[in-house]
Formats: C-alpha cells, structure tokens, sequence
C-alpha cells in the first residue's frame, strides 16, 4: 500500500493534551503495512539568520523519532530546474521536540536501525510534500537530502501520478 496522507488523525489520543499546541495534530503520513508515520510538530525561526528549522517525528513500531529539516531549493540534474526539497539537519533528536514537552531524543539500537528509521522519513517525506500536501503536482520533483539526495524514483515511486 505504502505511505499514505491521513487527515482525520486523532492527535489528542496519541500525544495527549499536548497535541492542542500543533496546528497539524490532526495530519500524518501513515504506511499500515509497516507499523510507520511522520508528522509535522512544529517550527522554529532564527529571525536574525532568517531561517526556518522545523520539527517532525517518525513513529516506527511505536518508537517516537524527532528529526529537524529545513525547507531548501536544490539542483539536480531533470530538465536542469532547481527543485523544492527538504533537508534532514538532525535525526534521533531534537532541540525543540524537547523544549515543547513531545519527546526527548532517541538512542538507536543499531547504526542498521538508524538507517531504515532515516530511510522510512526520507521516503514518508515524498508523501508529506511541504505541509501535507505530496499529491500536488508542484511536488512531483521534490527531493530529499540526508547522507545523499533522493527523489521519488528512489523508493519505487514516480511523479505519474501525483496530482491526480
């Protein structure tokens, strides 16, 4: 089936009276198959750097996961556009998923668990888009980067499709 965009999540359930504080309590990137979801929590601004680091969590057999990203533009080479992305800056902890009361950081078990776990959001990504919204077709050349740069092509999936 793999990952899909659910709009009717029921944050309060899972994260509690917290989950009042997140805008998007209610919205997660969710494969069933694989027990596996990312949501976006929240963003913090450095005014003076005019940069933006935001918050998301990855939930892996019920393990809570933060990572940070930043929104970026990135080139790489399809028709020579510069493409919309996201850039994992921290994974397995998060500043500012601490600082809200979400959750602390996570110690992998493995460097192998890392890895599937980095893999999972990367490929969760795709499906989020940039607030929700993957199957806009603004989206369909979106990339990721972490320890590489990936596009949908990547985890068996193309823009065909998007936005339809």
């Amino acid at each position: 089936m793999g990952f899909v965009i659910e709009r009717d999540f029921d944050g309060l359930k899972f994260w509690g009276e917290r989950a009042r504080r997140y805008p998007d309590a209610n919205i997660r990137v969710v494969d069933y198959d694989r027990d596996v979801w990312i949501q976006y929590i929240t963003m913090e601004r450095n005014k003076d750097e005019w940069t933006e680091k935001n918050i998301m969590v990855l939930v892996w057999h019920g393990k809570v996961i933060p990572f940070e990203l930043e929104g970026v533009y990135q080139s790489k080479v399809l028709g020579g556009k510069k493409e919309a992305g996201w850039r994992i800056l921290n994974f397995g902890e998060s500043v500012m998923a601490r600082a809200v009361g979400l959750c602390g950081s996570y110690k992998f078990q493995s460097e192998e668990e890392r890895k599937q776990a980095s893999l999972l959001a990367v490929e969760a990504l795709f499906t989020y888009g940039k607030t929700g919204n993957g199957d806009d077709p603004r989206f369909a050349e979106m990339l990721v980067s972490f320890h590489g740069v990936y596009d949908r092509h990547d985890f068996g999936t193309s823009r065909e499709g998007v936005g339809k």
